[in-house]
C-alpha cells in the first residue's frame, strides 16, 4: 500500500500550513472515498498508513499521559484480581471462569466475586 503512505505523507506535509479543521475534513473525505471505492484496502492498512503520516505522540506529564498510566495500572490491578479468582476457583474445585467472561465484569463485580471466593477459605 505504498500509494497510501505517499498520499498521506503529502497530506501531512501540507497540514503544517493548513487549518486543522480543514485538514480533518479533507482526511475524512479521503478516508471515506478510499473505503467506499476500493474493497481491496483493509482497515488496518489504512490505519497504518495514517499513523505513519500523522504519528500521535503522548508527551510525558500531559493529561493524556496521566490517563494512559492510570489505565494501565487499573488494567494490571484487574488482571491480578482475575488471576486470583481463577486460582481460587481451581483450588476449590469449581469451574474456572474463562478470562474473556471475567474481563467483561466491572471492577466492583470482580471485587465482589473475589471476596466471595476468599470467604470460602477453609481457615476462615
Amino acid at each position: 500500500m505504498e500509494y497510501l503512505d505517499e498520499l498521506f505523507r503529502m497530506l501531512a506535509e501540507n497540514a503544517r500550513s493548513a487549518d486543522s479543521r480543514l485538514l480533518q475534513e479533507h482526511l475524512n473525505a479521503v478516508v471515506i472515498y478510499i473505503m467506499s471505492t476500493n474493497p481491496t484496502i483493509r482497515t488496518d492498512d489504512l490505519q497504518h498508513a495514517l499513523s505513519q503520516a500523522f504519528p500521535a505522540f503522548v508527551y510525558p506529564g500531559t493529561i493524556a499521559d496521566t490517563m494512559r498510566r492510570e489505565g494501565r495500572e487499573e488494567g494490571r490491578e484487574e488482571g491480578v484480581m482475575i488471576g486470583k479468582i481463577q486460582v481460587l476457583q481451581d483450588l476449590y474445585g469449581q469451574p474456572v471462569s474463562p478470562m474473556e467472561s471475567l474481563r467483561e465484569l466491572s471492577r466492583p463485580e470482580l471485587e465482589a466475586l473475589l471476596a466471595r471466593l476468599q470467604a470460602q477459605r477453609p481457615d476462615r
